[in-house]
């Protein structure tokens, strides 16, 4: 579980923040390598800058914890623009990694690779989105 009370430059939205967003909507999903993570162990944040909000993407897959999704519920217009960034904590280490300049696709689907980095470093980038 990540939350970060200094970022504020960003909105949180939910799943309902689109249904009344005429554009064709699409399924997102994200495949972290890198590092192999554990249960409850990453995140994948989706940063939406024309809207200046955020979502939250989770481990939906018992079998394969690297596979983030935003769940059955939740899609993103096609075409929107969207960074995205990846969170995971393994054996009291952190990991990260960024992803910007993205536009969503039909059926998005995207892999980022897990660096090791510390929490200074993570505030850093995410601070320079």
């Amino acid at each position: 579980y990540y939350a970060f009370d200094s970022v504020l430059n960003f909105n949180w939205i939910n799943c309902d923040r689109f249904y009344n967003d005429p554009r064709l909507k699409t399924t997102v999903q994200v495949t972290l390598t890198g590092k192999q993570v554990k249960e409850y162990g990453a995140v994948v944040y989706i940063v939406l800058p024309d809207i200046n909000g955020t979502v939250s993407m989770y481990q939906t897959d018992v079998n394969n914890l690297n596979l983030l999704q935003l769940g059955n519920d939740f899609k993103l217009p096609i075409g929107m623009k969207a960074n995205f960034i990846a969170l995971a904590k393994v054996d009291s280490e952190y990991y990260f990694a960024k992803k910007v300049g993205s536009l969503i696709n039909n059926n998005h689907a995207a892999t980022m690779t897990l660096e090791k980095k510390n929490m200074a470093e993570i505030i850093s980038e995410i601070d320079n989105l």
